[in-house]
């Protein structure tokens, strides 16, 4: 049976023994889980990466799911740890993680050996499409973890206590493992009874929720709603968009009050949508509210944030812009069909999206909860907007599929009705002025670049 062998190794700024403990925090699996290649974490036993520990995850084998079993078995801090496949797809599977230092660097190599079923015929046909897939998931596991550590080494070590509201949510799923991750704790409001370790209760549609079992909280994070992109707006879709933001928003901010101890900071999110379709013009922070029904949204969800304030409590309406992520979006919905060979623009094409990368909204946030001179409404975008033409062109270079293709406007309106016309075919021109003015500095803010990273195509 032979026995293949993939090393990777990266310098980072940073002690081994930082490098280690990031490795030992909760979450660090998801953390390091790439777009293009997600696992889920379907159960754990023992102590994190400790010898013994289980750990099993769903995957993917192109549109094929599979379980996969794997269980640490060397544990040598600051040094070494290392896991086996119980059960998989391969014969044999061992990932080694090795970490030394150089003066005030220190270096990680990741090491997989392995070895495919059925010797000489699987490995003569997939060694190499293996190796090309295990390239980009550690290219990407690097540069995730290098990014991370910049950015949690910037703020200091001060760990903060941070409730998030609507964490099943795409964002939350993604703010929890990066929290974590960076030392800090996350407690979550979840709508189930049985509770976990680090999850509260609470029912907006009963308005029960009890804060104080969170004991002290620095920030809440508020991302409830009902999917806004997601079918027509019938009359009792509007009424559900709007009820599950204000009444969770205004639950929470009641709640807040009456702590005698309340956070600095709640940031309570908003989108773009407020200034509705911007057409020629472009805006930011300072201009009005738009005129459509998205932007009355927006506008209400933020009234019901405001009164926060009256606790002392730093308030930040976070505007998000277009997320994009092949794990879910507007990113998605192009993805999927420029794969199968049916990619092309929607409506004329030339309608500006203001977008942002998960990455940087992770890390827009951190500076949200660091920053105390930043608050009321920012718009959370990169600097240049990008129009549906162009992004489903970078989509089709980087999947190398055509993109010719073209959906009519009447189609979508026909389709989707008011959401198709203000949120698909939408000219949406923001500059996030107030990020522009401030300390932060964006992770990647040119498309391109970012497609080829989510895609794991650099």
């Amino acid at each position: 049976m032979k026995t293949n062998i993939f090393i990777k190794k990266t310098e980072f700024n940073c002690s081994k023994e930082e490098l280690f403990e990031w490795h030992e925090r909760e979450f660090a699996l998801e953390r390091l889980s790439p777009p293009f290649d997600p696992v889920k974490v379907i159960s754990r036993k023992g102590s994190g990466i400790e010898i013994g520990a289980k750990v099993t995850i769903k995957m993917h084998a192109g549109l094929i799911p599979f379980i996969w079993k794997a269980e640490h078995t060397e544990y040598k801090k600051p040094d070494e740890f290392a896991d086996i496949q119980v059960s998989g797809p391969f014969s044999f599977w061992k990932h080694t993680h090795t970490i030394t230092d150089s003066g005030n660097k220190a270096f990680l190599e990741d090491k997989i050996e392995y070895s495919l079923p059925f010797g000489f015929i699987l490995n003569k046909l997939f060694r190499k499409k293996i190796e090309s897939n295990l390239s980009s998931i550690f290219k990407f596991r690097h540069k995730t973890l290098a990014n991370d550590l910049i950015l949690h080494s910037k703020y200091g070590k001060e760990r903060k206590i941070i409730l998030i509201a609507g964490a099943s949510g795409q964002l939350g799923s993604a703010l929890i493992p990066f929290f974590s991750t960076g030392g800090h704790k996350v407690i979550r409001l979840v709508r189930r009874e049985h509770i976990n370790q680090n999850e509260i209760f609470w029912d907006p549609s009963k308005g029960f929720l009890d804060l104080s079992k969170a004991g002290k909280i620095d920030a809440i994070i508020n991302l409830s709603g009902e999917n806004i992109g997601e079918g027509r707006w019938t009359k009792s879709k509007k009424a559900k968009i709007i009820e599950s933001r204000t009444k969770t928003t205004k639950l929470l901010v009641d709640e807040i009050l009456k702590l005698d101890d309340p956070p600095e900071v709640f940031i309570s999110s908003s989108a773009i949508g407020f200034y509705g379709n911007t057409k020629e013009n472009i805006v930011n922070e300072k201009s009005e509210q738009g005129s459509d029904f998205i932007s009355e949204v927006c506008k209400l969800w933020e009234d019901a944030a405001r009164s926060v304030e009256k606790a002392g409590v730093r308030l930040l309406n976070a505007r998000i812009g277009v997320v994009c992520s092949p794990l879910g979006g507007a990113l998605e919905k192009l993805i999927t069909p420029t794969k199968m060979g049916f990619g092309g623009k929607l409506g004329s094409g030339k309608q500006h999206m203001s977008w942002i990368g998960m990455d940087d909204i992770l890390g827009i946030f951190y500076y949200f909860i660091h920053d105390k001179k930043i608050s009321g409404p920012v718009n959370i975008c990169t600097p240049d907007s990008i129009t549906n033409y162009d992004m489903i062109k970078a989509i089709g270079k980087a999947l190398k599929r055509p993109t010719f293709f073209t959906v009519p406007s009447f189609i979508i309106k026909i389709l989707f009705g008011k959401m198709g016309d203000e949120i698909v075919l939408s000219d949406m021109r923001v500059k996030p002025e107030v990020l522009i003015n401030s300390s932060y500095e964006y992770i990647c803010d040119d498309f391109d670049e970012y497609l080829k990273f989510v895609l794991g195509k650099n």
